[in-house]
């Protein structure tokens, strides 16, 4: 899914959905809606976008740990300009954080 146009889209935010935000600049950005108390997100074999709900922060290896299944982990670094994955780098997760698992077979990520 793809909007460009400069105009205010307004469209629904589907559950199980991640989205990538373009800016062209600092801007303040509000999502309305319920927290999570619990969530199963299928990861399909190779790269899955997922979100990380929980209040309380986390880190890229106890993620890492949880799941057999997951190979590396990928967050976009703001500061770099570049990805950086891990095992190689450790990378802090926080709430609303999107990040990159790439698993080698089908699995359930428990997010919470």
């Amino acid at each position: 899914m793809g909007i460009t146009s400069t105009n205010n889209i307004d469209f629904d935010i589907e559950d199980g959905i991640a989205y990538f935000v373009g800016m062209k600049g600092n801007e303040n950005v509000s999502i309305k809606g319920c927290l999570f108390d619990s969530m199963d997100v299928p990861l399909h074999t190779g790269y899955n976008l997922v979100g990380w709900v929980n209040m309380e922060a986390t880190n890229s290896s106890s993620i890492k740990q949880s799941m057999a299944a997951i190979d590396s982990l990928w967050d976009w670094n703001e500061t770099m300009q570049k990805f950086i994955g891990f095992p190689i780098n450790l990378f802090n997760i926080t709430i609303a954080d999107g990040f990159f698992v790439h698993v080698v077979n089908e699995a359930t990520w428990h997010g919470i």
